[in-house]
């Protein structure tokens, strides 16, 4: 029987995975309201992103909640006739991604740095 911090990991990654493309969506509901252009779009869906990569304390709800970002973007948020391919812009996911996790090893590192000190 797997012991209590084992479990508590667990939900820990099971509730990040849920909660990111919840609030990755939510971005992508709100992108077409706030700015007509793919670019403004992928931004608001970025902004998202980092914030939910920030936010995941588990690296495997972090990048697991990657690749549904860039689709739901390509998918649901760009996919229009009228719009230029959405494809191109997908990296901007990546770099969001990416800089919510520095962000958030930063933020480790300097409250580690901090207890040391004390």
């Amino acid at each position: 029987m797997p012991g209590p911090r084992v479990e508590e990991r667990h939900v820990v990654l099971v509730r990040e995975i849920v909660a990111g493309p919840s609030l990755v969506t939510a971005c992508g509901f709100a992108s077409p309201v706030l700015f007509p252009t793919p670019a403004g779009r992928v931004v608001i869906v970025a902004v998202g992103r980092t914030v939910c990569a920030a936010w995941c304390t588990e690296w495997l709800a972090r990048t697991s909640i990657a690749a549904p970002a860039a689709l739901i973007y390509v998918l649901f948020v760009a996919h229009q006739p009228s719009l230029p391919a959405a494809w191109p812009y997908t990296p901007v996911i990546g770099f969001a991604t990416m800089l919510g996790a520095g962000y958030r090893r930063l933020a480790h590192a300097s409250h580690h740095a901090e207890a040391e000190h004390r």
